[in-house]
């Protein structure tokens, strides 16, 4: 060793007089050392003392908080093995920065003059070649043995360090253990990185911790921020997250999360409500709910996804009942809004209707709606269902003639993921489940499908369905109101209905009268809906003349209540006065025989396109221009401007 270390001195003194030349018999790692410090201007005889204030040490250690908390422990360890044997650990972050330093205090006290210190700079740019410095730069374990430093007042001293890597493989630290050159042994470089290989290991694991610790912080800022009850319950049923909702919804004496998370569910929910391990073999892909009603709350209980993975947790789901209904009505765009105060009519036959549906809506009976289009089935319907004991459940409406044949079962009945080619990957409720403990509007019955109707059959027999490509029974409480403006007897004649589910749909039946029949409503209707648009529009128009109101009472309303208020509209958007006058609907009635009441109407819908509206008026009068700005209530120089703009071809021809 001694030999080694003339070797080292001669060699240092080669480099010292002429840096560039080859260095002989030294380790090519501690030469490029040297040669970096020389440039960095390290003075290898004489270095200030520059160390960290106590204020500043403790934010190094704070900002590399884990990096200390995990090494320290193992720097003691390291220490009771070499106790008695003058060796010193010491813990460095990536900057070179002396964090914590064991050892006797005989000789720390050694070291004290050489920079050795908690708060001390320790790389190359500081100190020049040293085994912490070096081990930094290089990124790699290595020994610094007594001349091999660069600052000389080391030279009685043998460093061993490894570099500490994160679990991403950056280097966040060094450990070093330092001694008199003659104690050191071949075995204390395997000593290190054996100790800085555990470090890296055990600080892995703490970042991992962190980050899940990050992440259930975050979760748990998101569930606060949830309008329902959250709970996240392990398979055994023990609770890893809570919100506040939650336990507000299930009334839990417990009010402080911290003491709850960790506490079994079972306490809180009864098992057949929530059976956790049914929910996880019964959904072994997570794609359908567990759902349960609980007094005024309801539960939905779903197996836990995390990046396309199925874990062994379940999350559940609390709501009051009323923000369920609520929820299903927003989904399937249905909403029972009106009420028989909301239905405009004084005449005996609609007296006839309304008694009847004040009948009908306290029981379960299933009811048929039947009359001619426009005559407002779904009003009535809507009645039924806000004057029934379920009038906060769900209100769901499907037009069974507005569906294409091939959607109307996925619709009525839902599908299970991966049913058919377009199917969602989850699957979907069907219109009977969204329902579910509330009403079911089915609209145009008569123009459902012969080969469904079986299937509706099988479900208001059973009060359970089957999803498409799904086999589970789910059991459901749905009242059925349907509708229709055919003749269903003559449909059963002509075999495209089928007789057993007219008895079925038939228990209760209500039939609403045309508006020809409902005389003395046609001027409650009409003041009805011309406040309604006038206020819509900002007009002011305050009703209709009396030749107006002999003209609509005249009318014959093929079109019924639908037709007349698309009239209105029109009318209210034509008006140029206080009111409406018979030249102002002569756009929506033909008035050429007032006595007439069968004549064909000709209506413009307000909803119809500018260019649209101009066009057909122009077909219909020929291309007069008169008779065009009279129907329109346009002037003819406006009528010309608009004729100018879309190209429309003075005799009705459209180009």
């Amino acid at each position: 060793m001694e030999e080694l270390q003339r070797q080292v001195k001669a060699a240092w003194k080669q480099f010292w007089d002429h840096s560039e030349v080859k260095v002989d018999g030294i380790r090519e790692e501690i030469v490029e050392s040297w040669k970096r410090s020389k440039a960095y201007g390290v003075n290898p005889y004489h270095m200030e003392k520059m160390v960290l204030s106590p204020e500043e040490l403790k934010e190094r250690i704070r900002k590399n908080q884990n990096l200390y908390d995990v090494t320290v422990p193992f720097m003691n360890t390291l220490h009771s093995f070499e106790k008695g044997a003058g060796f010193l650990a010491l813990l460095c972050d990536a900057d070179g920065y002396v964090l914590k330093i064991f050892g006797e205090e005989d000789t720390i006290a050694a070291v004290r003059g050489n920079l050795l210190v908690e708060g001390a700079c320790r790389n190359e740019k500081s100190i020049g070649t040293n085994a912490i410095g070096t081990c930094i730069y290089l990124k790699k374990s290595l020994s610094i043995i007594a001349d091999e430093h660069y600052y000389k007042p080391h030279n009685m001293w043998s460093c061993t360090a490894a570099p500490i890597l994160n679990s991403e493989g950056q280097l966040v630290g060094a450990l070093c253990l330092s001694a008199y050159w003659d104690r050191v042994t071949y075995h204390t470089l395997g000593l290190v990185v054996a100790a800085t290989e555990a470090i890296s290991r055990q600080l892995a694991l703490v970042e991992s911790l962190d980050r899940l610790a990050v992440v259930n912080f975050k979760l748990g800022q998101v569930l606060e921020l949830m309008s329902y009850g959250v709970i996240i319950v392990k398979k055994n049923g023990v609770i890893t997250q809570i919100n506040s909702l939650a336990i507000q919804l299930l009334k839990l004496k417990k009010k402080d999360k911290d003491e709850i998370i960790g506490t079994s569910i079972c306490g809180y929910l009864p098992r057949e409500v929530l059976d956790l391990q049914k929910i996880l073999d019964d959904n072994p892909a997570g794609e359908t709910e567990f759902n349960a009603f609980l007094g005024t709350l309801h539960c939905t209980a779903l197996p836990l996804v995390s990046e396309g993975e199925r874990t062994s947790e379940v999350v559940v789901t609390i709501r009051k009942t009323e923000h369920v209904y609520k929820m299903v009505n927003q989904i399937v765009g249905s909403n029972a809004s009106f009420t028989l105060d909301d239905i405009v009519g004084e005449s005996e036959a609609i007296r006839e209707v309304k008694n009847l549906t004040e009948i009908s809506a306290p029981y379960m009976s299933n009811v048929l709606l039947t009359g001619e289009s426009g005559t407002g089935k779904e009003l009535f319907a809507q009645a039924i269902h806000n004057l029934s004991p379920r009038a906060n459940a769900p209100f769901v409406a499907l037009n069974c003639g507005a569906l294409p044949r091939s959607l109307i079962e996925s619709e009525l009945f839902g599908y299970e993921g991966g049913a058919f080619t377009s199917s969602k990957k989850e699957g979907q409720a069907g219109k009977f489940e969204l329902a579910n403990g509330g009403t079911i509007f089915l609209d145009e019955i008569g123009d459902m499908p012969f080969d469904v109707q079986a299937n509706l059959l099988r479900v208001l027999q059973n009060r359970e369905v089957v999803r498409i490509g799904g086999k589970k029974a789910i059991q459901i409480d749905v009242r059925v109101v349907a509708a229709t403006n055919k003749d269903l007897t003559e449909a059963i004649d002509n075999n495209s209905f089928r007789k057993d589910l007219y008895y079925r749909l038939n228990v209760f039946s209500i039939n609403i009268p045309p508006l020809r029949e409902r005389k003395g409503d046609v001027r409650l209707l009409c003041d009805y809906m011309l406040q309604k648009y006038a206020a819509s529009f900002g007009k002011q128009i305050s009703g209709f003349d009396e030749d107006a109101y002999r003209m609509l009472e005249q009318y014959n309303w093929p079109g019924n209540v639908r037709e007349l208020e698309n009239c209105v509209e029109r009318s209210v958007l034509i008006a140029h006065g206080k009111t409406v006058t018979a030249s102002d609907l002569s756009g929506c009635i033909d008035i050429s025989d007032r006595t007439a009441t069968q004549s064909k109407p000709k209506l413009w819908p307000a909803s119809m396109a500018e260019e649209e509206l101009i066009r057909n008026a122009m077909d219909v009068h020929k291309g007069n221009i008169r008779a065009v700005s009279r129907d329109l209530g346009l002037s003819r120089g406006t009528l010309y401007r608009k004729i100018k703009k879309y190209n429309i071809d003075l005799g009705g021809l459209r180009v």
